[in-house]
């Protein structure tokens, strides 16, 4: 009963805030749900901010784990959600994507030692660790047919790397934000071709969906005119590797 009552406290949270731009009548504020504690929110927090800010739309953040963010956002609870690889957020019906790319990451291989091939150097093991809530790392795990150790953070990805516990991981790196800053990460080996390369895309609820072609136009002018990079910049120069 409590988790209903908060769901429909967020729905009419959500509703109120909103209004309908084809009359006229910019919208004061949307509610985005976010994944909780990935650096690269900051980035892509601020990239939709100065989108946003175009349109005289606030936004208000809303930490989730992963997939209650989808859920939330999937549900019409939230008015959207921050990003998503484009598999993921194209599986669900009610979430529209704005066509125009967020941020673009890479995936790694990391090991304790280096190897020509890592995916061949895992036989030994099937187990491959992850960072729970990406959902990048646990699809390539899965299609890689090896068999996911989802972990809360990356420092405990670290840590049974150290232990030997899995013989290797799989790291996101986006936009330049990778756990392999941190100097702990230093005495292990990132393969160096990426595993895959992934494309992040916001999305909005589609009672939005008049949003999206002017989100995407003003995205594109973000980027094209420098204003990216240079949000871009302030977020690396103000982030630490204690970050991870």
């Amino acid at each position: 009963m409590g988790r209903m009552l908060l769901l429909l406290l967020f729905a009419v949270g959500a509703s109120c805030a909103s209004a309908d731009v084809t009359t006229g009548r910019a919208e004061q504020a949307l509610n985005i749900a976010v994944i909780e504690d990935v650096p690269s929110v900051a980035l892509g927090i601020r990239l939709l901010r100065a989108a946003y800010k175009e349109l005289n739309i606030e936004l208000v953040i809303h930490s989730f784990p992963s997939r209650r963010a989808l859920l939330m956002a999937e549900q019409g609870v939230m008015d959207g959600d921050l990003f998503r690889v484009e598999a993921v957020g194209n599986d669900t019906e009610s979430l529209v994507q704005v066509p125009y790319p967020l941020l673009e990451g890479q995936l790694f291989a990391v090991r304790r030692e280096p190897v020509a091939d890592w995916k061949a150097s895992t036989q030994e093991s099937q187990l491959v660790a992850i960072r729970r809530g990406v959902i990048v790392e646990e699809m390539t795990a899965a299609s890689s047919g090896l068999e996911p150790v989802p972990t809360a953070s990356y420092a405990q990805v670290n840590e049974l790397l150290e232990r030997g516990r899995v013989s290797v991981a799989l790291v996101s790196e986006i936009e330049g934000f990778s756990p392999m800053q941190h100097a702990s990460w230093s005495k292990f080996h990132q393969h160096a071709e990426p595993v895959t390369t992934f494309t992040l895309y916001h999305y909005l609820h589609e009672r939005h969906k008049d949003l999206i072609r002017p989100l995407a136009r003003i995205l594109r002018r973000l980027d094209q005119s420098g204003a990216k990079r240079k949000i871009l910049e302030q977020t690396h120069s103000e982030s630490t590797a204690d970050t991870w």
